[in-house]
């Protein structure tokens, strides 16, 4: 994982680039959130900063009971500056709820950080050329991909059922870090391992990686050895 100050600069970055780039079409229907248009992710960002500000700030579970105004966008770049004040003011080493493995506070500086690059990509990506998504945050969202999304619990489907063909080994190799991950996916759980007989790996930059993790680009995007049929059922299959 990386350290709280890198994932806060993280978080500063991708907020102000929606807040940048959504304002040239927030009409258009985003193509990888095929459901909501830029105003409405933009609308989805606002109320994630103020739901995961509360979450720090209190250490306890919370509903999100905020909803974006008329503005979004203004209402996207408030509630990142206070989103960034909590985080900033907080001890993310405090005990704290999370949905996930890690009930400390910085299980959300990790979770704030990669749910608004991918989304910085999404918007990007809808009104222009994306830029890729810094290497060490990528790899660290590959990281909580395979530690939180990969196993199911009690409110989600993970990533192994959703698959949902145990046995399968596939290898995630970051070219530019220097880091892989061997996913041996189970029934509701995945394990890793080392990446000797793996099924398939994939290879590719870290950001192209998480990206296809996160259902963002196509396998063809990677370098495949071994069987590319089991990336496509990620594709096709593995949707959270």
């Amino acid at each position: 994982m990386v350290d709280a100050q890198t994932q806060i600069e993280s978080i500063r970055s991708a907020g102000e680039r929606i807040a940048r780039v959504a304002p040239t079409d927030l009409d258009a229907t985003v193509p990888t959130c095929p459901d909501m248009t830029v105003r409405d992710l933009v609308g989805h960002t606002a109320t994630f900063c103020n739901w995961m500000g509360k979450i720090v700030t209190t250490g306890q579970a919370q509903a999100p009971a905020f909803t974006a105004g008329d503005d979004p966008v203004t209402s996207h770049t408030q509630e990142l500056e206070g989103l960034i004040a909590a985080l900033t003011s907080g001890d993310p080493d405090a005990d704290g709820w999370a949905w996930g493995s890690d009930q400390h506070r910085r299980f959300w500086y990790r979770r704030a950080a990669q749910e608004l690059v991918i989304h910085s990509w999404d918007i990007e990506n809808t009104v222009g050329d994306p830029l890729p998504i810094d290497p060490q945050i990528a790899a660290d969202g590959i990281d909580e991909y395979v530690q939180e999304f990969g196993p199911s619990n009690w409110f989600m489907k993970g990533a192994a059922e959703l698959y949902d063909r145990p046995g399968t080994r596939i290898t995630f190799d970051a070219s530019d870090v220097g880091t892989s991950w061997t996913l041996v996916m189970g029934e509701k759980d995945v394990e890793l391992a080392d990446g000797d007989g793996s099924d398939v790996t994939a290879s590719g930059t870290a950001s192209d990686l998480l990206l296809f993790i996160w259902g963002r680009i196509t396998p063809d995007a990677l370098d495949a050895d071994g069987d590319r049929s089991l990336l496509d059922r990620w594709r096709d299959r593995v949707k959270i």
